[in-house]
């Protein structure tokens, strides 16, 4: 019989399965480790939760998960470079618009 589950391993899980929701995309990566949050290669990878699931970091942990699961689902590279201006200030407008869209 194996061990019961801890309450940071059925939050990671429920992250997982959120962010792969979010993003449209079943077969979605997500991992955990300490160099998250960050998505590079199809691949989702967030910090470690903290032991008290219901604190804090844990909102900000599922904030950071749906943050970059919705940019993978809703962003894409080849028309946002071709859209960006060529203007350093309104390509920083440019950007921060991004962000606040996906």
């Amino acid at each position: 019989m194996s061990a019961p589950e801890t309450p940071a391993e059925i939050f990671k899980r429920a992250l997982a399965h959120a962010a792969r929701a979010l993003a449209e995309q079943s077969e979605l990566e997500v991992t955990f480790g300490s160099d998250g949050p960050k998505l590079v290669g199809g691949v989702l990878t967030l910090p470690h939760p903290s032991r008290d699931t219901s604190g804090p970091e844990s909102i900000t942990l599922r904030g950071q998960a749906d943050r970059l699961a919705l940019r993978l689902a809703n962003h894409n590279e080849g028309v946002h470079a071709k859209l960006r201006p060529a203007d350093s200030r309104a390509a920083e407008v440019f950007e921060a618009v991004e962000q606040a869209r996906v």
